[in-house]
């Protein structure tokens, strides 16, 4: 071990830790259990035995995902980082690239971040029931951190699996094959297990095999399309393929769906037991299923509700949509994130107004100030602490933002005067355009709430 890199590592993990804290406000106990989670995998991976799976739970909007990538920049890991979004669960995202990082390396070491992960525990059921799925893959990764099945899509594994099965079947039923194609006297016997098989050739472009020959072709466009995508074979254009096929019997057809699947299998065996996967989820979502009070986000909305949780609780929520047994692969790392409280948007406020102010300086040359009457109306206006930071930012954006354009043409209009510009609420956005201490141009726009009403409603 080299401790001289040990100990820089070390370093760096303390000084992205401190960085984070001054970026985001009111989580440094949420980021000191991320960053304490990510150290044994950071400085020893080939410790790790199983998939490192970290739960970062909390409300909508308070930033689980942004503290996550930003974590993984500074940490210079964008490489090995990959976001999937679970919203959308028939996504296919997951399955291409554990597939891509398997054929590079193994163990595969990488981090997954799923994101609406809720999404994903509220559908599983339905999952499972259309049969093995890249959702049900995650599940099985979570388990023990090896599966099988990838390389190739599981449907389409699934379907060379059957063929394998039925052309054995039909060869010790009598099924002949001469150059590709089914012989004549072996028409009814074929025709018949297509039809078990559901596959029905009615969907097949026409003489697309290039055969003058009346005879069926031993096999459906999709199943020949479907093996030859696989890549499992020494062909590179499907033509040569087909023609290939054409100079095989029956011995020859099931010894090249026996080779294209053996070698899907052996591709697809995947090792992500030194990966990370942070499993990110809307904590709201599945308190709404619980009884447990503990887990009601509170009308007050600032006070940090979710952060005493225990791990009990949590589970009382998960368990009305998992069985035990997917519950336990979730493992017991649970980082909860709290609401955050008015101190924290207030910090967000001054943080975003003064990256306004460094904008206006660099395109104006003249410096703006907003009064401490702004960051009282936005905090008013633009805070529903269930719902994070979204629409905080939405409410700077329609009320300060979107009038910077106007305070521009204001001050051009007296460049060679303006020395600063103060802004202010007074009801309504009041602009001052200063020289020394005396306002040479004043301007005042008018400011509507836009979440008055959708806060008297949830009182």
């Amino acid at each position: 071990m080299d401790l001289d890199e040990f100990r820089k590592k070390e370093q760096k993990l303390t000084n992205v830790k401190n960085s984070l804290k001054k970026q985001f406000f009111g989580i440094d106990k949420v980021i000191d259990q991320l960053v304490g989670s990510l150290k044994s995998w950071y400085h020893l991976p080939d410790f790790q035995t199983q998939p490192l799976v970290i739960n970062l739970w909390g409300s909508a909007g308070v930033g689980k995902s942004q503290l996550v990538k930003e974590l993984i920049n500074q940490l210079d890991l964008d490489q090995l980082f990959f976001d999937v979004d679970f919203s959308y669960w028939g996504k296919k995202d997951i399955i291409e690239k554990v597939s891509f990082l398997s054929s590079i390396e193994s163990p595969v070491r990488a981090i997954f971040m799923i994101d609406n992960f809720v999404s994903l525990v509220k559908n599983h059921s339905i999952l499972f029931k259309n049969g093995r799925s890249e959702s049900n893959f995650l599940w099985e990764v979570l388990d023990s951190g090896k599966i099988e099945g990838i390389g190739t899509s599981i449907r389409e594994l699934d379907i060379i699996r059957e063929i394998s099965k039925g052309f054995s079947y039909m060869i010790k039923m009598g099924l002949q094959v001469e150059n590709g194609f089914v012989s004549e006297e072996c028409n009814e016997l074929f025709q018949t297990q297509q039809k078990v098989w559901g596959m029905l050739r009615r969907s097949d472009p026409k003489n697309w095999y290039n055969s003058t020959s009346s005879k069926q072709f031993v096999f459906e466009y999709t199943e020949a399309k479907m093996l030859f995508k696989t890549g499992n074979h020494d062909f590179k254009d499907f033509e040569d393929f087909v023609e290939m096929v054409k100079t095989l019997n029956e011995k020859g057809v099931l010894d090249l769906v026996n080779g294209i699947l053996n070698r899907s299998l052996h591709y697809e065996r995947v090792d992500l037991t030194r990966s990370i996967f942070i499993l990110i989820g809307n904590l709201d979502d599945v308190a709404n299923s619980s009884n447990d009070q503990a887990l009601t986000v509170s009308k007050e909305g600032v006070n940090q509700v979710h952060s005493e949780l225990s791990l009990n609780q949590i589970y009382a929520g998960l368990s009305t949509y998992l069985p035990l047994e997917l519950l336990a692969r979730l493992g017991n790392n649970y980082i909860i994130f709290p609401n955050l409280n008015s101190q924290a948007f207030r910090q967000i406020i001054r943080r975003e107004l003064f990256s306004i102010q460094s904008k206006f300086l660099r395109e104006t040359e003249v410096p703006i100030e907003f009064d401490v009457s702004v960051e009282n109306w936005l905090l008013e206006e633009g805070v529903l602490p269930s719902m994070g930071v979204r629409p905080l930012l939405s409410s700077i954006q329609y009320s300060v933002v979107d009038l910077i354009p106007a305070i521009i043409l204001g001050l051009n209009q007296f460049r060679n005067k303006g020395e600063k510009v103060v802004v202010a609420v007074d009801q309504g956005l009041d602009v001052r355009y200063l020289k020394g201490e005396r306002a040479i141009l004043k301007a005042w726009f008018p400011m509507v709430s836009k979440t008055k009403k959708l806060k008297d409603s949830s009182n």
